[in-house]
Order: structure tokens, then sequence, then C-alpha cells
């Protein structure tokens, strides 16, 4: 077997053991939520809130916040992902 072959599918084959460590280790990388506590308020200065928590059919619980504003000209919605809490 030519040397350059034998370092081909040694790169090939580090690469493919390092590419299905990643997969299988990727949930715990990206997703860390934050859990914060049920009574937990969130507290805005100048900031007219109102807190809003929807039920999914799973029984899992989505929290939502609106920020009023007294002349809205449009809406932002915004989700910011599965990682620490915005409080």
């Amino acid at each position: 077997m030519p040397y350059w072959l034998y370092i081909l599918l040694v790169v090939l084959g580090i690469y493919l053991v390092i590419s299905m460590i990643l997969y299988l280790i990727q949930d715990y990388m990206l997703f860390k939520p934050e859990k914060l506590p049920a009574d937990f308020q969130f507290a805005y200065e100048n900031q007219v809130t109102e807190e809003y928590n929807i039920e999914t059919r799973d029984g899992a619980v989505i929290n939502g916040l609106h920020f009023k504003s007294p002349n809205p000209k449009g809406v932002v919605f915004y989700l910011k992902g599965n990682s620490k809490s915005i409080n």
C-alpha cells in the first residue's frame, strides 16, 4: 500500500471518529436550558410586561413575555432559543 494512501485512511478514520463523537454529544453541547423556579417574577425597569404560560398537548409549558409600549409601530417576535433565561 502506498504511503500516501495509508496517511489518507488514517486521517479519514480520525475524521469519522471525531464526527461520530460530536454527533452523539451534540444535545449536551448545544442545549443547556436554565430552569427558573415556578414562582419566578420577571422585573424590568421602565417596562410594562405581561407574562403568558401556554401548556402544550404533551404537558410542556412555554413561557412568554409581552413587552407593551404606548404607541406600537409593529411587533417583534423574538425566539431566544433553548439556553439561559432573559431575566
